[in-house]
């Protein structure tokens, strides 16, 4: 009983700081402030927070940060850092800087909210920019994830929520698309390199779309339209083995009306590899 209350509190807090936080900058005068600012994050274990930031300005630029962290939840802080930049467009003579969250967890109605500084790591004339940032997200009960695959005729697939579909992503990377872009875009996923019996299964968002599936020269293909009213979409891939050669390694192919992408993804039983798409403001 006592081990399935601390398991139940877990998951409470994992549910509580997973997911799509929303946010707002306050002023500044040190920095061009973005219009738009999302966090990403994942509680990989009882205290432990990774995920992405994301800020995005006028005119189609952006800066995607990797963030690692921590939660104090005796104080109910939550402390994240900006550890390396994984993808950016900024204007000229605008700069980029990684910087560190600290970060008071509340609940408003039927909203969480994150508030708090964002403090830059570089020194401008001896000082370090403390700027106030806004987060929220909704409020959603303890329930598990529940997933309905294709295939299954409405039989409802529930997902181990630590060992599968919580697994920590590891977004790999981030392509833009333009909006008249978006719809029919096609994925072919092959292995990468020698055939050695990877098997994977892959989600798009909180749709499975491949099931425990051997990836070999031949493309496993799939399509995707990517929504307007979410932030990004994301594919993530995860492995069901780690075949004769860790780690499971696959290469995906992605095509749009325009361009075409090769990804090499990366994925063991600790992370799933991790596609994002977002969709270009013009």
């Amino acid at each position: 009983m006592i081990t399935g209350l601390l398991l139940a509190c877990h998951l409470s807090y994992s549910q509580k700081i997973s997911g799509i936080w929303e946010g707002h900058t306050g002023p500044s005068a040190s920095y061009v402030m973005p219009v738009k600012v999302v966090l990403e994050l994942t509680m990989i274990n009882d205290s432990v927070i990774t995920g992405l930031s994301h800020a995005y300005y006028t005119r189609g630029r952006f800066e995607h940060h990797r963030v690692n962290g921590r939660i104090d939840k005796r104080r109910g802080f939550v402390y994240l850092s900006e550890d390396s930049l994984l993808d950016y467009k900024i204007g000229f003579l605008q700069s980029i800087d990684a910087g560190t969250y600290s970060l008071k967890l509340t609940k408003t109605g039927t909203e969480l909210r994150l508030s708090g500084d964002w403090t830059a790591n570089r020194k401008r004339l001896f000082v370090n920019p403390v700027v106030k940032k806004w987060f929220w997200k909704e409020n959603k009960d303890d329930s598990p994830t529940v997933i309905l695959p294709a295939n299954t005729e409405g039989k409802a697939l529930v997902i181990d929520s630590i060992n599968k579909i919580n697994r920590r992503d590891d977004v790999q990377m981030i392509i833009e698309v333009d909006k008249k872009d978006k719809d029919s875009i096609r994925v072919d996923l092959y292995d990468n390199g020698q055939i050695d019996n990877d098997t994977v299964s892959v989600y798009v968002n909180d749709r499975q779309v491949i099931s425990k599936q051997m990836i070999t020269a031949k493309p496993i293909t799939f399509y995707i339209s990517l929504s307007e009213e979410k932030h990004f979409d994301k594919i993530k891939l995860i492995a069901e083995n780690l075949g004769s050669i860790p780690p499971n390694t696959a290469l995906m192919v992605i095509t749009t009306k325009k361009k075409k992408y090769d990804v090499f993804l990366s994925s063991t039983f600790e992370k799933s590899a991790a596609v994002e798409f977002f969709i270009k403001d013009k």
